[in-house]
Parts: C-alpha cells; structure tokens; sequence
C-alpha cells in the first residue's frame, strides 16, 4: 500500500505541512502567552494597574 514512490513523496509533503502548522500555532499562542504574563515589573505600566488577585512572585536564590 505505501510501497510506491508516490506514496513517500505525499507522505512527506503531508509531514512537511503539518510541522508548518505546527510553527503557526506556536507562534500564535506566544503574543497571548506575553501579554498574559505582563505586569509592571517586565513592561512600563504603572503598578496600580497590576491585578491584586496575583502577585508577582520573586526569586531570591
């Protein structure tokens, strides 16, 4: 059933465009992920406008 050479060939190309969809996605969740993570610690909003449900945990090691 995959023994032709024509089956390799489509399999590859399928291969190929879903590891770009892959990039897309990725990409497309990073600038949400950023904008979630931003507080006045890493951006220059003022800190009156961070949430007071989540504090911003700091590492002292």
């Amino acid at each position: 059933m995959l023994s032709s050479p024509y089956s390799f060939f489509y399999c590859r190309r399928a291969f190929e465009f879903l590891e770009q969809q892959v990039e897309i996605l990725s990409r497309r969740l990073d600038e949400p992920e950023n904008r979630i993570n931003r507080n006045s610690g890493n951006s220059k909003r003022p800190p009156s406008s961070d949430s007071p449900y989540r504090k911003i945990r700091v590492c002292l090691s």
